[in-house]
């Protein structure tokens, strides 16, 4: 008799787990798709990260913008964890006083799903003045 709930259960797992993680699926994009994709791109760096007591699960992190190429041009820029959002919950694994570019949607609330680099910035910032130097670009930025 222990035997059929336990095969039932196994089953269950099996169906329900890799489910889970489909939930959480990002499109994978080129370096230009996101720059044609997301309300705001910039880079900054990090200056403050806040763990808020009455939502654990959320983080918050405050950017000192250097450049806007799309969206608000705010002398800094705060931007929220969303744990329902690819399960980041409380990191992203940001660390304060380092320099990053970020194409995200302040709406959604930051995720893994967005582009974040702390490498190579400079490479980057080119390709990005390139971009937005054409006209095509130039009639995204709002």
């Amino acid at each position: 008799m222990k035997t059929v709930p336990r095969a039932a259960l196994l089953l269950l797992m099996v169906i329900l787990l890799p489910r889970a993680g489909v939930s959480c699926k990002c499109a994978r994009l080129s370096f230009r798709q996101a720059a044609a994709h997301y309300p705001l791109i910039f880079a900054g760096r990090l200056v403050r990260v806040i763990h808020p007591a009455d939502q654990p699960a959320t983080t918050v992190y405050q950017f000192v913008v250097t450049r806007t190429w799309r969206g608000a041009r705010p002398d800094t820029i705060t931007l929220l964890t969303d744990p329902g959002n690819c399960g980041l919950g409380m990191s992203v694994g940001l660390e304060p006083g380092k320099s990053y570019l970020l194409f995200t949607d302040p709406k959604q609330g930051l995720s893994s799903c967005h582009r974040m680099s702390s490498t190579n910035l400079p490479t980057k910032t080119q390709k990005l003045d390139k971009l937005f130097r054409r006209r095509r670009f130039q009639q995204l930025q709002t």
